[in-house]
């Protein structure tokens, strides 16, 4: 398997906007959860 073709066939912006939508519901869980205990 090609690494770098392989890397080079990943959706970027998919994955990134996937991952900053993501973090962005578990920081909102844990600081709710932080101030609600």
């Amino acid at each position: 398997m090609n690494f770098r073709k392989a890397l080079a066939g990943i959706d970027w912006k998919k994955w990134a906007n996937r991952g900053a939508q993501l973090g962005f519901a578990l920081a909102a869980i844990a600081g709710y959860y932080g101030c609600h205990p």
